[in-house]
């Protein structure tokens, strides 16, 4: 019979926000900017349905999860 692995995780809330910052990039780098500033809703779901699936394998469960200030800034020159 195999032997289990365990991992233990000594600072959940870092786990947990390194997985968000990986949602983040994977969510928003698939999108063009417009995109993401026009379908806010449709990207914080998406956000939320990687973060909760992840911090359901690290033994957590999530309050909620959004998006808070998305802005573009526009450079002129």
């Amino acid at each position: 019979m195999p032997a289990k692995l365990h991992i233990v995780i000594d600072d959940v809330r870092q786990a947990l926000y390194r997985e968000v910052q990986l949602a983040l990039r994977a969510v928003i780098g698939a999108r063009e900017l417009d995109s993401f500033l026009t379908d806010k809703d449709a990207v914080s779901s998406e956000i939320e349905e990687l973060v909760r699936r992840r911090a359901a394998e690290l033994g957590l469960e999530l309050a909620s999860v959004g998006i808070r200030d998305a802005d573009a800034v526009v450079l002129r020159h």
